[in-house]
């Protein structure tokens, strides 16, 4: 409980997602979001070795992927999904 202007208040509870629930929010948000334990935060935009960093790990998946010629798209946003 907390207390507030004199008040006992009960703590709101937190939603807990699944990863399938954040997934599936995630493909139509305008905006990046960090998934941790069950909770969605909102990320902050991406800096220049950010992106250094995302595309050189894009690019070591892509080729070794396309090694053992396995289907995998990598998407705009850094994410990676191979069958």
């Amino acid at each position: 409980m907390e207390i507030f202007g004199g008040m006992k208040m009960a703590a709101a509870r937190k939603k807990i997602y699944t990863p399938e629930e954040y997934l599936k929010m995630e493909e139509r948000s305008e905006i990046r979001h960090e998934f941790v334990n069950g909770e969605i935060f909102d990320m902050s935009g991406s800096s220049v070795r950010h992106n250094d960093i995302c595309g050189n790990i894009a690019f070591g998946l892509r080729t070794i992927i396309r090694k053992e010629k396995l289907p995998c798209h990598i998407s705009r946003r850094c994410n990676a999904w191979c069958i």
